[in-house]
């Protein structure tokens, strides 16, 4: 099992939690492992352009310190979405036979 999580007694500003939770998921679906992609999510909150402009970039470094991946002993190089072929997307749902509704003269005003 694999957990990310933030300490209890911590709160995280709601740009980390946007730039953290976008990067996650990015680098989940292209491929990366758990671990990879938690750490450049952890990497770009901290180097966020949002807060070193404002002059808070000790604030990014400890922004990017709350995230916590669990269990800390465990080995997190699982790749949940394996890399797909890079090339021209493809529908390979079945397709599906056109509705035909029945014609009606029916007056459905009341």
């Amino acid at each position: 099992p694999h957990a990310i999580a933030v300490e209890r007694s911590e709160t995280v500003l709601d740009v980390s939690a946007r730039v953290f939770v976008q990067s996650l998921c990015h680098s989940l679906l292209v491929g990366n492992s758990i671990q990879s992609a938690f750490k450049h999510a952890q990497w770009l909150v901290k180097h966020n352009e949002c807060l070193h402009t404002s002059g808070q970039t000790a604030t990014a470094k400890k922004e990017s310190q709350k995230f916590v991946l669990l269990p800390e002993a465990a080995n997190h190089a699982t790749v949940l979405f394996p890399s797909q072929p890079r090339g021209p997307a493809s529908d390979c749902s079945a397709s599906r036979p056109p509705v035909q509704f029945p014609r009606t003269r029916l007056d459905l005003t009341i």
